[in-house]
């Protein structure tokens, strides 16, 4: 299926992000992995997105740049992946109007 570090990081990052939102919401998240790779995985990853000590702060800082966190949502945003809707579609001159899921 899709490659274990990427799911890893992808949710890892939408948890952090949306427990950035959530201040105060929950004690504790559980995850719950049937696999160990997954789980080796998340143990491995969680400290760049949840650091706990200064040393795990600074590795992740220099391991995951801006484009690795995300949006306010932790989505990532390509700009050639965007949707784009034409005002009269298929007319010369049609300007498309850029479409985002982000709001």
């Amino acid at each position: 299926g899709y490659p274990t570090d990427e799911g890893a990081s992808c949710a890892l990052r939408t948890l952090r992000r949306y427990l950035e939102r959530e201040q105060g919401a929950f004690d504790a998240v559980i995850l719950s992995l049937s696999l160990q790779e997954d789980y080796d995985s998340y143990l491995r990853l969680a400290p760049l997105y949840f650091p706990r000590t200064a040393s795990e702060v600074t590795t992740s800082m220099n391991l995951l740049g801006p484009e690795d966190l995300g949006d306010a949502h932790g989505e990532r945003s390509a700009r050639e992946r965007q949707v784009r809707v034409q005002l009269t579609p298929g007319k010369e001159g049609s300007v498309p109007v850029p479409i985002s899921f982000n709001d």
